[in-house]
């Protein structure tokens, strides 16, 4: 056998195998064309009809309530800010449009709706759940100082308002 043949070559195994390989992509190739012919999902009026109807519910409803505060594409995606956490422009509609409902909650489960209510701003209510998301606890009134964003005035405003839940705490 010659040097410069081993290269360009294969042995029988390896012709075998080569064979075997197109053969297997020749036979999922025409199962994946033919699937359509032989497979039938099945079809179920009746959830059809009450997931529409549940559909058309979820869409009367959303569109009769008016939005938290006004929001639109370039608000979050700012080309002249670098951050994803930025705030609405106009400080005074959105403060408007807010309407503000002080309620007893607990930091640890709050959610971005309720944290909203409470008056907090966008960017404040943002950094506060992603805080919360990366593992954050809250032991006592006092943490909630160290949020970033969070002004003296909020707290001082929702503080009477806090109330951590201890039998949930670890």
């Amino acid at each position: 056998m010659k040097a410069g043949r081993a290269f360009t070559s294969f042995t029988r195994t390896e012709r075998m195998g080569i064979i075997s390989l197109l053969l297997l992509i020749a036979i999922l190739l025409a199962v994946k064309a033919t699937m359509h012919l032989w497979v039938h999902p099945s079809y179920n009026r009746e959830q059809e009809a009450r997931l529409n109807a549940q559909w058309q519910q979820l869409k009367a409803r959303t569109t009769k309530e008016p939005p938290l505060y006004n929001y639109s594409h370039t608000d979050t995606f700012s080309p002249k800010r670098n951050s994803h956490l930025s705030e609405v422009p106009n400080k005074k509609n959105a403060a408007a449009e807010v309407k503000i409902k002080m309620f007893v909650f607990d930091p640890n489960t709050v959610d971005s709706i309720g944290l909203r209510k409470l008056g907090l701003r966008e960017k404040t209510t943002a950094i506060f759940l992603h805080w919360r998301a990366k593992g954050k606890v809250f032991y006592n009134k006092e943490e909630l100082k160290k949020v970033y964003t969070l002004t003296q005035e909020d707290y001082d405003r929702l503080e009477p308002y806090i109330q951590i839940d201890r039998s949930r705490l670890k």
